[in-house]
């Protein structure tokens, strides 16, 4: 078994996926889910979804280092310095999340794609490591400045729909 989809279902113990080692991917979206220590031995998890769970505690998650995508939208997350080993991460979402800073984010130098929308975040600044990122989304975020995303060159899309950014001057070093 390399895949399973429990999102929106009433499931709420997920302790035996602990031993589905061999799982890739896992949606446990918007589950009942309300402890997440079992995904802890799932470590060739490349993808996973815990949008929507109404849990704070995602520490158990510092041992998927072959995570590639990681989708946090609406839960209650707000401290993501835990996500700085994981390393091999090419698309995060955190939309809709509580997360204010980003500069654990910084040495995920993978990513492709990271969706901030509907966050705290106001201060960017962390972000112009992420040289590889083709997808960012600021939107309805506190993000006024700009500036560290001069550095992004790979970058294809970029939303400030509803942030107060007034100055876009500096997206014309971006090509």
């Amino acid at each position: 078994l390399h895949a399973i989809r429990l999102d929106s279902s009433c499931i709420s113990n997920i302790s035996m996926l602990s031993t589905l080692t061999q799982l890739s991917e896992l949606n446990i979206g918007c589950s009942k889910v309300i402890d997440i220590s079992a995904l802890s031995a799932l470590t060739q998890l490349s993808k996973l979804d815990v949008s929507g769970l109404k849990i704070t505690n995602f520490s158990p998650l510092t041992s998927l280092i072959q995570l590639s995508e990681l989708n946090f939208s609406g839960t209650k997350i707000s401290d993501v310095s835990f996500l700085s080993t994981l390393t091999q991460l090419s698309d995060v979402c955190l939309s809709s999340t509580y997360v204010s800073d980003v500069s654990a984010l910084s040495t995920l130098t993978k990513l492709s794609v990271l969706d901030l929308s509907y966050t705290d975040v106001s201060d960017v600044s962390a972000l112009s490591t992420l040289t590889q990122l083709s997808v960012l989304d600021l939107a309805h975020t506190y993000v006024l400045d700009i500036s560290p995303l001069t550095a992004l060159n790979q970058l294809s899309e970029l939303r400030l729909n509803h942030t107060n950014v007034s100055d876009i001057s500096p997206l014309s070093v971006l090509t």
